[in-house]
């Protein structure tokens, strides 16, 4: 949000991030450089939480993801601390210096400032946990994914109305521009993608792709995590889910809520939680094939950002880059693996082709018949999407292939162990009552 507030502080942000990423002599200067301007104890005072930078910091004082003083010694982690606190710390100095110039131009109070100053933290994710809990930020993180941002995601809006009450201009200002280009734009950016064709956006709140761009597999969330808090709430009202595949499901109310919670706790906890279930939040098994030990492990140890790039580039191949890489810069990415297109366009890619639906049907069918990874793939397909509307259909039409093929197989077999001419007329008749079964079927 505070970047969307203030675009012309990005640019400098951005390249001190690079800077502080590549060396810790450079993120140290500047952060010490950051913290001799003019401004800096004034906006301490007023409230404003700057992150420490330097290795042994008091945990309370780091940003949550890097809540360890452990895992910096872990490669890339350092330095994608000192890139993440470097960034943000630089966006809360710019917002503040822009804000202090005109607020106290306009005759700011005191309360003003500080209601400013935690907008600010709000706005770049440090919330503030009730009861004085602050202080336990550390330990409950241990629960908790990222206890202070979402506080941030819940009280953000309740700040924004505050200050849209507020008699001081540019406090009116900040909280309008914070509501128009997050609401405003984010809606924008829907509706042109949907207009254009480029995209679909779910509209129905039951369904886990409400307010999401649909590009293929892969889907998009630049809601900064509200689309999850619309669900939940919109799932509990009717007790209805809505699935992938557009049908309408009840849903027990104590499960959408053990869902919703298993999905805010901490990568640790929530493994402890899902070892002890034996699924996941999203009620997929950990552990029902030799590579669910692989993937589960891929899942918790790997950054989120490349496991989405991965999962996008597994399903659409090298042309699905471009749709993953916003996670990148913090755009929630989701994609849809699905196991039987995995394995289909990996037996293409193997015998020469870039597409399985380049292999003619003939082909297809005889690689079904005999390829066993496809034909366990099929099965858990089958598993899946049995009882929705379309996996039923699948089945049924399958069904009607199978007996379709059988019946000519038999004509054919028939007329070859007859060795009679004039049984060509009898096999005809038999395959064209097979095309009219099959039309009817």
């Amino acid at each position: 949000i505070l970047l969307l507030t203030h675009p012309e502080k990005a640019p400098r942000a951005f390249w001190r991030q690079l800077k502080g990423f590549a060396s810790e002599k450079l993120s140290l200067e500047m952060d010490d450089v950051l913290r001799s301007r003019p401004l800096y104890r004034d906006a301490v005072n007023n409230g404003v939480e700057f992150t420490a930078l330097r290795k042994g910091a008091q945990l309370i004082a780091k940003e949550e993801p890097f809540a360890s003083n452990l895992a910096q010694r872990l490669p890339l982690v350092r330095r994608s601390e000192r890139a993440f606190t470097t960034f943000l710390n630089e966006m809360r100095m710019g917002a503040y210096e822009a804000a202090h110039g005109a607020m106290t131009a306009q005759g700011a109070s005191a309360a003003e400032m500080k209601l400013m100053g935690n907008f600010i933290n709000l706005a770049s994710g440090r919330g503030t946990l009730p009861a004085n809990l602050d202080r336990y930020a550390p330990i409950l993180n241990t629960v908790l994914f990222s206890a202070r941002y979402q506080m941030s995601t819940l009280q953000l809006p309740r700040q924004i109305g505050r200050m849209l009450l507020s008699k001081n201009p540019y406090m009116r200002k900040e909280a309008a521009k914070a509501l128009i280009t997050f609401v405003g734009g984010g809606s924008a950016i829907l509706g042109l993608f949907n207009a254009t064709g480029k995209g679909k956006v779910e509209l129905d709140p039951r369904s886990g792709d409400f307010g999401k761009i649909i590009i293929g597999k892969t889907r998009l969330d630049i809601w900064r995590g509200y689309v999850q808090y619309a669900r939940f709430v919109a799932q509990m009202l009717t007790g209805e889910r809505k699935s992938a595949y557009g049908n309408i499901s009840k849903a027990q109310r104590d499960e959408i809520a053990s869902r919703f919670l298993q999905s805010k706790v901490s990568p640790a906890f929530g493994l402890m939680v899902d070892l002890l279930k034996g699924e996941n939040y999203m009620g997929e098994p950990l552990f029902n094939e030799t590579t669910g030990f692989i993937k589960t492990a891929r899942d918790r140890l790997l950054p989120l950002a490349l496991q989405d790039v991965m999962d996008a580039m597994e399903q659409g191949g090298t042309n699905a880059l471009w749709t993953a890489a916003p996670a990148i810069l913090g755009i929630g990415i989701l994609t849809y693996v699905n196991d039987l297109i995995r394995v289909k366009e990996k037996i293409a890619r193997d015998m020469g082709y870039q597409t399985w639906d380049e292999i003619d049907p003939k082909t297809q069918r005889e690689i079904q018949n005999r390829n066993v990874e496809l034909q366990a793939a099929y099965i858990d397909f089958d598993r899946q999407v049995m009882g929705t509307a379309w996996g039923d259909w699948r089945l049924a039409g399958n069904a009607v292939e199978d007996t379709f093929r059988e019946n000519v197989e038999m004509a054919t077999a028939q007329y070859r162990a007859s060795l009679d001419p004039n049984k060509g007329i009898t096999f005809r008749e038999k395959v064209k009552d097979a095309f009219t079964a099959r039309r009817g079927g």
